[in-house]
């Protein structure tokens, strides 16, 4: 069923769906649909509206400012299409008023989400034009705006002049896996000419902790190893391993990132620790 504020949401933004139920969706706030079944939430249309929204905007100042530099055109279209922008024009909208929260609170990430998740809903429901034709008319004067403003920045300190590149920070799960994987994921040469991939993760990040790799098999030391490894297992995420030769054992650890390898080898028995 739909609500009466997605109907009326749909009248102030004079748009008619041929399936509000999209529209409904892109109205839920994943908070709501926490406590309510059968809505989900609009985490998937905001995936889709913004590259919806960052093609179209890209694809109207390119033909409309030729004079720009790619440079220029870029540090516009960030300001367009950026939080701040985006926030405004949701307010504008009064876009806040018709969202479905549960304990969620509106917030200016919130609002942007929410619209991005709009464009998705009206391009998947009506087309590209119609999407174009909602984005450039809430946009088109920001556009005109920002594209008359000085793109170049005078920096005082050490007396230049220049385009500035702008970095919108974002934060998710799925950005800040893919940064942990950017960061840590090395290939190493090694001096006989082959190579090695090695995730490089900070302990406190890493999945599992500690490797326990008996040298050998016989003799006791695998014995060894799964009385260390259960007394470690209870505190962290551990495994234990005593398939394959211990380099190859090494390699696979690096490679998934394990920060310790505790091999358990003769002296160990001798020693006991």
């Amino acid at each position: 069923m739909i609500s009466d504020q997605t109907i009326d949401f749909a009248k102030s933004i004079n748009k008619k769906f041929n399936n509000l139920q999209l529209l409904e969706e892109a109205l839920t706030h994943k908070s709501w649909s926490a406590e309510n079944e059968g809505i989900r939430p609009n985490e998937k249309l905001e995936f889709l509206g913004d590259s919806v929204l960052g093609l179209i905007v890209t694809e109207f100042i390119y033909l409309n400012y030729p004079e720009l530099s790619e440079g220029q055109l870029s540090l516009l279209r960030s300001v367009v299409v950026g939080r701040n922008s985006l926030k405004e024009v949701a307010k504008e909208l009064n876009l806040g008023s018709y969202l479905k929260l549960g304990n969620a609170s509106v917030s200016p990430a919130l609002l942007e989400d929410a619209l991005e998740a709009v464009i998705g809903a009206l391009y998947l429901d009506s087309g590209w034009e119609t999407a174009r034709e909602f984005i450039l008319e809430i946009l088109s004067e920001r556009i005109e705006e920002h594209s008359k403003k000085k793109q170049r920045y005078f920096d005082p300190e050490i007396n230049e002049s220049y385009v500035p590149y702008v970095v919108e920070t974002s934060i998710g799960l799925d950005r800040m896996f893919l940064a942990l994987i950017s960061h840590s994921l090395k290939e190493e040469e090694l001096e006989n000419g082959s190579s090695r991939v090695v995730l490089s993760i900070a302990p406190p990040l890493a999945p599992t902790k500690a490797a326990i790799l008996p040298l050998v098999k016989k003799d006791g030391l695998g014995e060894k190893a799964k009385e260390i490894y259960h007394s470690l297992k209870l505190d962290f995420q551990c495994l234990y391993e005593e398939k394959d030769s211990i380099g190859k054992r090494y390699r696979r650890n690096d490679a998934i990132g394990t920060p310790f390898c505790i091999t358990v080898d003769h002296e160990t028995l001798e020693d006991n620790k």
